[in-house]
């Protein structure tokens, strides 16, 4: 839906932009950004409809992203006139601490950009303005370490019991599944016996799962987090499979039981209890947390940022967005602190 909504907004906008596709869709304090770069951004950046009508809404994203990209544009020159701007280093830096957040929450990151159609290169550009942020906060603002500490245990272990969930940094319990989708009851049975004999587990979906995708993965299913009043359920996995996963013990095998008219076999391969980010993982997260807050409150960098805004001459090229900009505090959220 996403994918279909982007794809309509793509079509939309191609009648607002001007005719030569090589043009600039902004020009900020005399930079041009390329028109193909706002084209790149909507299309990696599909909005869900807010209204019935498909104009409204493209009008209403093209717009997000010019802002967006006018306030990335600054911050950047912004660095650059301090002295400030983002290494490639930096860049390495923040890519590897991203790498290692997701990868304590069991996720990929390039395996999430490739499924977003985002290369290496793009995602490690697009890390630039962030990062042009935080080195202009720390030209003026020390974060001393026994801060970071003292903020990462407000937000861990000295929470209540009952809070931890609420954490950003809390990981809930989480099961690596391994499945066996089969036809009829009867198979997955048969299935089961044999995967309680010693069968493989590939072997045993290659013979009775009737799921192609299962199949070419050797019955991995992949890791599944416990959803919680914070953390939902991922849409199209029904609850009886959640309820069955975290119900079987690790290695076990769990009874057939029937979903979306099929009898499934689960296996838990592994399992890891609920924790917290671990103080080496969250560092750069908590860094860049309170930095930005004691950024927001900072007269000295108020003040910078106000003048950038004032002082920033913005020539919009589109058409239908001229007269429609406003030009606000060049400030970007932070992906590393979660913002």
């Amino acid at each position: 839906m996403k994918f279909l909504t982007g794809l309509f907004v793509l079509v939309c906008l191609a009648a607002m932009l001007p005719d030569a596709y090589g043009q600039a869709a902004v020009v900020v304090n005399g930079q041009s950004v390329p028109l193909d770069h706002y084209y790149r951004r909507i299309e990696q950046s599909p909005v869900e409809p807010v209204t019935a009508f498909i104009t409204p809404v493209a009008k209403q994203a093209g717009l997000a992203v010019l802002n967006n990209l006018i306030k990335e544009t600054m911050l950047l020159q912004l660095a650059e006139k301090e002295g400030v701007s983002p290494t490639e280093q930096q860049i390495s830096e923040r890519f590897a601490a991203l790498e290692e957040i997701l990868k304590q929450q069991l996720v990929d990151l390039k395996t999430l950009l490739s499924g977003a159609g985002v290369s290496e290169a793009e995602f490690r550009e697009s890390l630039k303005p962030e990062i042009a942020q935080t080195n202009i906060f720390s030209k003026y603002i020390i974060i001393p370490e026994v801060s970071i500490k003292t903020a990462y245990r407000n937000y861990t272990t000295d929470l209540p019991e009952d809070q931890r969930r609420l954490s950003p940094y809390y990981l809930p319990e989480a099961v690596f599944l391994q499945a066996v989708i089969a036809e009829t009851r009867e198979k997955a049975e048969e299935a089961r016996q044999r995967l309680l004999n010693g069968t493989p587990f590939p072997e045993v979906v290659k013979q009775y799962s009737v799921d192609p995708r299962s199949r070419e993965r050797g019955g991995d299913v992949g890791w599944l987090s416990r959803p919680d009043t914070v953390r939902t359920a991922i849409p199209g996995i029904p609850p009886e499979i959640y309820q069955k996963a975290f119900a079987t013990k690790t290695d076990e095998i769990s009874e057939p039981f029937e979903s979306g008219g099929r009898w499934v076999l689960l296996k838990v391969r592994e399992s890891k209890e609920a924790r917290f980010l671990p103080f080496e993982t969250a560092k750069p997260m908590m860094r860049d947390r309170l930095l930005i807050i004691s950024a927001a409150a900072d007269p000295q960098i108020r003040a910078l940022l106000e003048r950038a805004r004032s002082e920033a001459t913005v020539e919009v090229k589109i058409p239908a967005y001229r007269g429609q900009v406003e030009i606000t505090i060049p400030v970007v959220s932070s992906r590393l602190a979660g913002f």
